[in-house]
């Protein structure tokens, strides 16, 4: 079994992460790389109002409790509507 958490919400942290501990499990949580300690600005095309995503030391305190951490591209673009080379360009691409 595998607990995965897309887009780094920082309430992860207070919310998730004491549950999973007080049960033993670890999990990853898939951040937006270009998007890190900001908000969920992907969202508002659907009327979501903005949640703040966790930011690098936030990151790096959860992987040293054992969470892994991973990339869930760097915008959150969405991957069905880009050309092979502009999703290239959102998953491979360095964080600039």
């Amino acid at each position: 079994m595998a607990l995965t958490f897309d887009d780094g919400y920082s309430d992860f942290l207070h919310n998730v992460l004491p549950v999973l501990e007080c049960h033993g499990f670890t999990a990853t949580v898939f951040l937006v790389a270009d998007q890190v300690g900001r908000t969920n600005a992907w969202d508002a095309r659907h009327g979501d109002p903005p949640r703040a995503l966790l930011g690098w030391e936030e990151a790096a305190a959860l992987a040293d409790r054992g969470i892994a951490i991973g990339s869930h591209a760097r915008t959150h673009r969405f991957l069905t509507e880009l050309s092979g080379a502009e999703m290239e360009e959102e998953i491979r691409a360095r964080r600039r």
